[in-house]
């Protein structure tokens, strides 16, 4: 179900620790910046909302419907600020696209 409306699932809301009766509460990017490429990569400088109580990777892909994506940080902490910034270094193909995905740790 999505209970705001949002377009974003109740379930992906948990797990993105966002507000599922909120719908300015969801998990996405809300500035990126890719610098000009150089010797054979880009680097993007990405911002997206956040929660410390999660962590985060970025997944790419040179086509949207292509599955699975390739993840390309490995997992990385949220800033308690509310959104993160995070880079990242690519190759340069004739395009890339870029994701982010929160993930649940583990509890001990």
């Amino acid at each position: 179900s999505d209970t705001d409306k949002d377009g974003i699932s109740d379930k992906d809301e948990y797990l993105a620790d966002t507000n599922p009766n909120d719908p300015e509460s969801r998990l996405r990017i809300v500035s990126h910046q890719v610098l000009l490429p150089g010797n054979g990569t880009n680097t993007w400088d990405v911002t997206f909302t956040s929660s410390p109580r999660r962590l985060y990777r970025f997944e790419t892909s040179t086509n949207l419907g292509a599955t699975p994506w390739q993840d390309q940080t490995g997992l990385f902490p949220g800033s308690p600020a509310g959104t993160t910034s995070h880079g990242i270094e690519l190759n340069a193909p004739p395009r890339n696209f870029l994701r982010v995905e929160a993930v649940k740790p583990l509890q001990p």
